[in-house]
């Protein structure tokens, strides 16, 4: 598979938050904030890890309990829109390693959720060393 050029991936991630900010512009018509619940954002992520077919992801709270997760989602895809509460968070990343056939794991500390916002990240590199671009 050819890698992604940059052209396109910008046009990728402008088509996902064109369509997800018109989706939630739809669902918010109407709504009243003022029931005292707790603040929530949303969290999508972008696979572009050359080297990760699918990806997979967890986001556990402060006590470990996982409050959202992303079963798989492939190369050059987003995953889908989790919300979660206003916070900062450890996120797990893994994916089945064709070439083993075991899981690899990693870790990316301190993604912070903010309220009433999209957090939208591209994951780029290869899997063992990946960066987070917000």
């Amino acid at each position: 598979m050819p890698p992604i050029t940059s052209t396109k991936l910008h046009q990728l991630m402008h088509a996902i938050l064109v369509i997800t900010m018109a989706m939630l512009g739809v669902t918010g018509c109407g709504s009243d904030d003022s029931d005292g619940s707790p603040q929530s954002g949303l969290l999508q992520l972008i696979n572009g890890l050359n080297d990760t077919p699918t990806l997979a992801f967890e986001v556990p709270d402060s006590n470990g309990e996982v409050i959202g997760v992303e079963n798989s989602f492939g190369f050059q895809q987003a995953s889908a829109l989790l919300v979660l509460p206003e916070g900062n968070y450890e996120v797990e990343f893994s994916f089945d390693d064709p070439g083993t056939g075991f899981e690899e794991s990693h870790l990316i500390s301190e993604i912070a959720v903010r309220a009433d916002t999209i957090n939208f990240g591209l994951l780029e590199g290869e899997f063992a060393t990946a960066s987070l671009r917000w």
